[in-house]
């Protein structure tokens, strides 16, 4: 009878045990309740996430562990872009745009010229970058952050993610339904017809020709001709999608709440769901690889996975 007990317990235990390495999507602990806004990896176990009340967190065994790094501001930071595992900035409220080259032990305010909420911030190499925000607001710096010069947006609507292919070429999506491209630096931004009015929160490009943009009431657009004309897709769900990307041309990832995981293997020709383990809403994605991905929302959340989410 005894013996018949151990077999029982070393079978739960061995199904226990299967059942944890099957979840697609872990919860990681983040030692934070702030909103943590985005998250981005220089290096496949060095990553960056910023949030609410200046929240810069840091890893560097792959999320096992995250440690607070002192931002120097209370302020919320909405995004955050690392050109290597040393180098990175960081933007948010009041114009803040924060730079660090010692891979985040310091981080420097830089004069951004601006006191309205930067949104996004995006580098095309280490002197060149543009950041997105409030009312319009187009920045450019060409000296590593060092000084920024406003570009004209031609819009007042609010930005919201800026992205570029290459050097040049650039897009910018916003409320209404806006998405303006440059195609010389952002010396010009031209608009482009999107089809929606809905506010539009995410652009990611994995090819020159090939983009996405997500945006408010599940709104999902896609670009084969590098952004000239947008097609809106069909996902199934209604709520805000505040991120959206892609591991290669046809494989991509979307979040939205409650704990709303959206993936496609075709382009976007289809969208199925993912058990996030959490039903918090959820605000930034991004991939090591095609297969490590982590995903960051309210209440300190983050999650990740090492199998692409699993199926849909």
């Amino acid at each position: 009878m005894k013996k018949s007990w151990i077999v029982i317990l070393m079978l739960i235990v061995i199904s226990c045990q299967k059942k944890t390495i099957d979840v697609d999507w872990v919860i990681q602990g983040s030692g934070s309740t702030n909103t943590l806004n985005c998250i981005v990896f220089p290096e496949a176990s060095t990553g960056y996430i910023v949030g609410a009340g200046g929240t810069i967190l840091k890893t560097t065994n792959g999320g096992e562990k995250w440690a607070n790094q002192v931002s120097g501001t209370a302020n919320t930071l909405n995004s955050v872009y690392f050109l290597n595992a040393d180098t990175g900035y960081a933007v948010g409220a009041g114009g803040t745009v924060l730079r660090t080259t010692n891979g985040g032990a310091q981080w420097t305010p830089q004069p951004s010229g601006s006191s309205n909420e930067l949104f996004s911030v995006f580098f095309t190499d280490i002197n060149t970058g543009y950041v997105a925000g409030y009312y319009g607001t187009i920045l450019k710096t060409t000296s590593g952050g060092a000084q920024w010069q406003a570009l004209p947006s031609g819009t007042t609507h609010w930005l919201w993610s800026v992205f570029f292919t290459d050097e040049n070429t650039g897009y910018v999506v916003g409320d209404s339904g806006t998405i303006i491209r440059t195609t010389d630096g952002g010396e010009h931004w031209a608009d482009r017809p999107s089809g929606t009015q809905k506010s539009l929160y995410s652009v990611y490009f994995p090819t020159a020709n090939t983009g996405y943009v997500s945006g408010s009431g599940g709104t999902v657009l896609k670009t084969t001709d590098g952004g000239m004309n947008w097609a809106l897709q069909a996902q199934g769900i209604a709520n805000d999608i505040f991120s959206i990307y892609f591991t290669y041309e046809n494989k991509g990832y979307a979040v939205s709440w409650p704990g709303t995981i959206l993936k496609t293997v075709n382009g976007g020709g289809e969208w199925g769901r993912q058990v996030s383990n959490t039903s918090n809403g959820l605000r930034s994605v991004v991939f090591t690889d095609s297969y490590t991905g982590y995903v960051v929302g309210v209440k300190g959340t983050i999650i990740k996975t090492t199998n692409g989410g699993g199926s849909y």
